[in-house]
């Protein structure tokens, strides 16, 4: 899919730095914290946050913890970087292996499923969220990758300290759902407290 960050000069429009991000899919939406010479570009994706070095790109560290996609920007605050992650995608039942799935629907036997042979289920439902290259065929890499993910994904608020080791300081995975984590709604940190907005209220 090609998925990487990229940072540009912002006067002469020219690639500072370009830092691949292959295992990481949907969008991205980073946010930059700091002005020093470790100022970090800190970036929530597929199940994780990570956090690169703002001049070169190189990774800095990573936290694991988050849903299959991740929308909201991070916001930072007394110490910590906060980040809420929640799609409809964490808690799908488990995909069915890809092996029943060949038995069932591979008519041609050619090891991978078109979309008319995928039988109906999470497979059929994803299947343009799987079909990563695009081809209009799901191979087992593809397809294998995708359910791991589903399989690890969690709607959660994490607090991440922010002094470069990347410790989780607080995990509020259990709470997220009630706490209103949204999909594409970034958290408001204003006088010590942390606000989130869902459709429906706060």
């Amino acid at each position: 899919m090609g998925s990487h960050l990229l940072a540009l000069d912002k006067r002469s429009g020219e690639t500072v730095w370009r830092t691949e991000r292959p295992d990481f899919r949907g969008i991205l939406h980073a946010a930059g914290f700091g002005h020093r010479p470790d100022a970090l570009v800190i970036a929530p994706g597929t199940l994780r946050i990570v956090a690169y070095d703002a001049r070169s790109g190189s990774d800095r560290w990573r936290v694991v913890g988050l849903p299959n996609e991740v929308c909201a920007s991070p916001v930072a605050g007394d110490g910590l970087i906060f980040c809420a992650g929640w799609t409809p995608g964490a808690g799908v039942p488990r995909m069915p292996d890809f092996d029943s799935l060949l038995a069932a629907g591979d008519r041609n036997g050619d090891g991978r499923l078109a979309r008319d042979e995928v039988p109906s289920g999470p497979a059929a439902q994803h299947f343009n969220y799987v079909d990563a290259d695009r081809d209009g065929t799901l191979s087992r890499a593809e397809y294998e990758f995708i359910a791991g993910v589903f399989q690890h994904s969690q709607n959660a608020l994490l607090a991440v300290r922010s002094g470069g080791d990347g410790r989780r300081h607080r995990d509020a995975r259990g709470l997220a759902a009630s706490a209103g984590a949204a999909l594409r709604t970034d958290p408001l940190l204003y006088h010590g407290r942390l606000y989130l907005v869902k459709n429906g209220g706060c």
